[in-house]
């Protein structure tokens, strides 16, 4: 309305102007001799004809201009309407949709087929919208200062006359941008039944307690591949970087491949779990509202893939092993983090062969370099000998922290990973159950290994001098697991609620377990100490009777010094004493 107003005062002004322009030149011009020519005279002066030719042009640019905004607010107007038509129609298309997915059982391929192409056709002409529009609005100038003034004003050759143009266009393309995400998360849920895709959406991994890695692995036989491309998929994060779906799922397969399925604890479903729990520590502290804002996607992105990468190609024994047997892995790396290193390497390496960065983003921040030094330093903040570094510096981080938001990245991602590696004691009972009979049985491995080689397990790996597994467990709970996850749970407040629950319950039952075990051992030391007494009680009857005997004459104990070894006749005697005893006679 307000250029519509100026275009209307302009126009009364050239009209006021123009009968201006004509009353002062018909005063003050002189009129024309007249001459016989044969040429008619002219009728006013020339100027005042030029000027009205000029007023006639102006007047027609104010009409097509006001015409031109006429056009542009009906524009707008049928740009409003359809847009809100189509949000209408995402809204109410994704519903039904998604409900025929979920409950038909035999979904007809051709109708999914016909429908995926439509929103896929729908996908790409908003996303040609969102370019165009993009690129015309950076391509107007060239540096910041350029991009920020055409975002506000428009490019040059349209620029925006006031505040309400300025809302309506930034409005219109952020409905936009709103409508190719709403279509495309349901273009991203019409998968077809029994695609990878589907499956992966299926999994409930924003529940703690909703997925069960050992299920998840005997159903697809890539636990590692189907939750993390189920965070990838869910997290949108396909938006954010390079990589394509194939790309991003050649490198995990080849990942998962790369975990030595001959472990029992150190294998492609443990990696899948500190994935799945490293996730899902993130996005119980982004749901907070004091930590708003502090992690992005990026943060994520390093947070999967260190967990999925974390021991791949671990050779079921610790750095302790293989700095004892002189390894060529800890020649190569000093002794010092051998495994964590050789994960990273290879990690890494796998990447460069494969020709992908799953780090490359669109993102003008931060570089790829700083993203891969974060992902080093978390790895190798797995080594169990840093433990306690851990709880040592988030607390402290804690303590000078003003907001929970000034606590340093670094340090608590690294604590997030290192959590989830050793955390399975915040799962339900039955999984952890699992997860700690395959890590006893990797460690009595190791034990016999060493043993086989001439060396000395420690307690912990020799299964004739461990700890009985209720007094083993509750201690590693007590002692190790609980101090490490206080910190965090008391940050995460009512979001480790089901957590607390597991951890609490499972150390309760490896007490009761362990209470047993020392009520038995008590039982059979007791047992054992009565046994002695008894057999030390019929050994001093024995020796009475032999003394007893011994001092008669003319009766020999076998063994006694006061037998006669001189008198034959004495000798014979030697059964007496033990007939007595046992009651049995001897033949004559």
């Amino acid at each position: 309305m307000g250029a519509r107003c100026c275009a209307q005062q302009e126009f009364a002004d050239d009209t006021v102007e123009v009968q201006a322009t004509d009353i002062f030149l018909s005063e003050q011009a002189p009129a024309a001799p007249a001459v016989d020519d044969g040429v008619p005279p002219r009728k006013g002066p020339v100027k005042k004809v030029t000027l009205e030719r000029k007023a006639s042009t102006r007047l027609s640019e104010a009409r097509l201009a006001l015409l031109a905004e006429k056009n542009q607010e009906e524009l707008e107007k049928e740009m409003d309407r359809l847009l809100g038509e189509m949000e209408s129609l995402a809204g109410s298309f994704a519903v039904p949709y998604r409900q025929y997915r979920a409950t038909a059982t035999k979904p007809s391929s051709g109708k999914i087929t016909s429908t995926d192409e439509a929103l896929h056709k729908v996908l790409l002409a908003l996303r040609r919208l969102d370019r165009t529009s993009k690129s015309q609005r950076e391509g107007a100038q060239s540096g910041e200062a350029g991009i920020y003034t055409d975002m506000y004003l428009g490019t040059p050759k349209k620029r925006l006359r006031s505040l309400p143009d300025i809302v309506r266009k930034v409005m219109a393309e952020i409905r936009i941008s709103r409508l190719l995400k709403q279509w495309g998360r349901i273009g991203r849920t019409s998968f077809i039944k029994g695609s990878l895709e589907a499956d992966a959406a299926e999994l409930r991994i924003d529940v703690w307690d909703g997925v069960d890695v050992f299920g998840v692995d005997k159903a697809f036989h890539e636990p590692l591949t189907m939750i993390f491309y189920a965070i990838w998929q869910a997290s949108n994060l396909h938006d954010v970087f390079k990589a394509r779906k194939h790309q991003v799922l050649d490198y995990l397969r080849a990942v998962e491949s790369g975990y030595t399925g001959n472990n029992p604890y150190h294998n492609r479903m443990h990696a899948a779990e500190v994935t799945l729990m490293s996730f899902q520590l993130y996005s119980a502290l982004n749901s907070l509202p004091q930590w708003e804002g502090y992690f992005a996607e990026v943060d994520l992105a390093v947070l999967i893939l260190s967990s999925a990468i974390h021991d791949i190609g671990h050779p079921g024994v610790n750095n302790d092993f293989m700095v004892k047997t002189k390894s060529d892995l800890a020649l190569r790396y000093h002794d010092t983090a051998v495994l964590e290193n050789f994960h990273l390497a290879t990690a890494f390496e796998l990447m460069r062969v494969k020709g992908v960065s799953l780090l490359e983003h669109k993102l003008p921040s931060p570089p790829v370099n700083s993203l891969r030094r974060r992902i080093i330093d978390i790895v190798l903040a797995t080594d169990m000998s840093v433990h306690k570094n851990h709880i040592d510096r988030l607390n402290a981080e804690k303590q000078k922290a003003e907001t929970d938001q000034d606590v340093d990245k670094r340090i608590l991602e690294q604590y997030l990973v290192h959590m989830a590696d050793i955390g399975h004691a915040l799962r339900p009972r039955e999984q952890h159950l699992e997860w700690t009979n395959r890590v006893n049985t990797e460690f009595f491995t190791q034990g016999d290994r060493e043993k086989e080689l001439g060396l000395t397990p420690i307690a912990l790996f020799d299964r004739d001098k461990a700890p009985s597994l209720g007094k083993g467990q509750a201690g590693f709970l007590k002692f190790v697991v609980e101090p490490l996850w206080s910190p965090l749970g008391g940050i995460l407040g009512h979001e480790a609620d089901v957590a607390n629950r597991c951890l609490a319950e499972n150390i309760k039952a490896w007490q009761a377990l362990a209470d047993e075990e020392e009520a038995e051992e008590v039982k059979k030391k007791r047992s054992a100490s009565k046994g002695s007494q008894e057999r030390s009680e019929s050994k001093g009857i024995i020796v009475s009777l032999r003394n007893s005997l011994s001092m008669k004459p003319g009766v020999a104990i076998a063994g006694s010094d006061s037998q006669d070894k001189a008198s034959p006749r004495k000798a014979t005697n030697w059964r007496k004493p033990w007939t007595l005893l046992t009651g049995s006679k001897t033949k004559k």
